[in-house]
Parts: C-alpha cells; sequence; structure tokens
C-alpha cells in the first residue's frame, strides 16, 4: 500500500490530491511547544477538513478519534468538528491504560472474521463518548468490558458504570467523505502494548537500531525506516496475525474500497 506521511507542519501547506483516499491519524499526539500549530493550524485544518468534505475519507484511532470532535482536547482544542459526538466527561478522554472488550457489529465481526463478535483491544486514555439518543453516527462497536476488566477500570477510577456500553467504534459522514473513528487502539495486537514494545525492542536488538531522542523511533530515521520497510520481521508477526490486525485491516478496506 503506496502512503504518504505528513507532520503538522507540512499541513499548513499540503495539498490534497484527488487521488487521496484515506488520511489516517493513528495513536496519540504530542502538543509540542507550538499547540496553535498542531494539524497545520487554522490553514491545515481547513485544508483537511475540505478534503474529507471532498471525498477522501478519516480513519481516527485515539488521539485522531478525538480530534475529529467538534472540541476535542482540554484545555487546548484542535478540533476538527467533523463527528458530531458528545463526550462523556469535561476532560474529554479516559484515564486508563488497559485491555478492553468491545462487541462488534454484525458487519464489522464478519469483515474482520472475528465469529465470537468479541474481542479485546488496548485502550490508552481515548475518548469516551456519551451514546446519544439521536446519533449522527453509526456504532461499529460498543465497549463491552469483562467483570475483571470493570475491577481493573475502577482501579483507574476509569468510566464505573459508564462503561458498558459506550461507543467504541463510530461512523459517520462528513460531505462526501466518510469519517471512522476508534477510541482503543487495534494496532498493538491482541495483547497490548506491552506486548508490542517487547517484540519491538526484540528486532531493535536483532538488527542493531538503537533507540534515539527520549526512546523513540522518529519518521526520517534509517531505523524507522528498517521497521517500516521489515514490517518487524518474525518478531511482529504474532501481531500482524492478530485478531486486532484483522479488525484494523477491516477499517481499512472498507475505507478504500
Amino acid at each position: 500500500m503506496d502512503y504518504q506521511s505528513v507532520s503538522d507542519a507540512d499541513l499548513e501547506s499540503f495539498e490534497f490530491l484527488p487521488s487521496h483516499r484515506l488520511f489516517v491519524f493513528p495513536t496519540g499526539h504530542n502538543f509540542g511547544p507550538n499547540p496553535d500549530n498542531l494539524l497545520g493550524g487554522r490553514k491545515g485544518v481547513a485544508r483537511l477538513k475540505q478534503a474529507i468534505a471532498d471525498g477522501m475519507n478519516y480513519l481516527g484511532i485515539c488521539a485522531g478519534a478525538n480530534a475529529a470532535a467538534h472540541r476535542s482536547w482540554h484545555p487546548i482544542d484542535v478540533s476538527l468538528g467533523i463527528a458530531d459526538v458528545t463526550h462523556r466527561w469535561p476532560g474529554e478522554h479516559g484515564a486508563g491504560v488497559q485491555l478492553l472488550t468491545m462487541k462488534l457489529c454484525p458487519q464489522l465481526a464478519r469483515a474482520a472474521g472475528i465469529a465470537s463478535g468479541k474481542i479485546a483491544v488496548w485502550y490508552h486514555n481515548g475518548p469516551i463518548w456519551a451514546r446519544s439518543r439521536r446519533p449522527r453516527y453509526r456504532v461499529l462497536a460498543e465497549f463491552a468490558p469483562t467483570r475483571g476488566e470493570r475491577t481493573q477500570a475502577r482501579e483507574w477510577k476509569l468510566f464505573r458504570k459508564h462503561l458498558s456500553g459506550a461507543p467504541a467504534i463510530i461512523e459517520c459522514q462528513y460531505g462526501s467523505g466518510r469519517v471512522v473513528l476508534c477510541t482503543p487502539h487495534p494496532e498493538y495486537g491482541d495483547q497490548g502494548l506491552r506486548d508490542w514494545q517487547l517484540r519491538w525492542r526484540q528486532w531493535l536488538e536483532a538488527t542493531g537500531f538503537a533507540l534515539l531522542e527520549g526512546d523513540q523511533l522518529r519518521r526520517g530515521m534509517p531505523g524507522h525506516r528498517a521497521l517500516m520497510a521489515d514490517l518487524g520481521g518474525p518478531w511482529m508477526e504474532p501481531i500482524r496475525v492478530s485478531r486486532s490486525w484483522r479488525l484494523l485491516r477491516a477499517l481499512f478496506d472498507d475505507l478504500l474500497r
């Protein structure tokens, strides 16, 4: 799959083309020293929204889901306003890190090949939305935590009674573009972030690349380019064949169709 990575600075003047079919805003986002320039500032936000309205689809994961709302973060507003969702609390995101079970809608469960319709996916402080009585979106998955997960969530002071049934993946329309927002992180595989990090470090040790710049591999580094080209080699194979990745691939395939 051909793709192009863009930074906040790039978005200020980035030219979206008709051939750009999908914009993916994955994982978390660092506000950095100049939060006013997030998503390219006002010019970048306007360009991105226009591209979606003209027919480019949008997939937001965690912070990417937050950014799609009308009021997306506290205390800094970097909202795109492309999804009519309401946050459960003023803080606009949860405060917890754990695996949480989701119940998929039948169509998504079939597309991902998940016969039970339920899957545990890594949650990491993502947005928690209130279920609307008259939603302007379609719920593709909702949180359905097990008793053990609810116990752990209470230890995080997370969600309490509002967790069960809260939307976890939603879909809506913005102009001619489709918008899919996913609160948790399916890209980390079935065992979550810690297992992903362990396998990533095994790949680093085997290939001889060192962690730089605050224990991260940043875009453009030789190690990052090698990781993307190699897809993590055999160490990441359990991630690539996981049910969570099948779910993620189903979302991609649908938005690129």
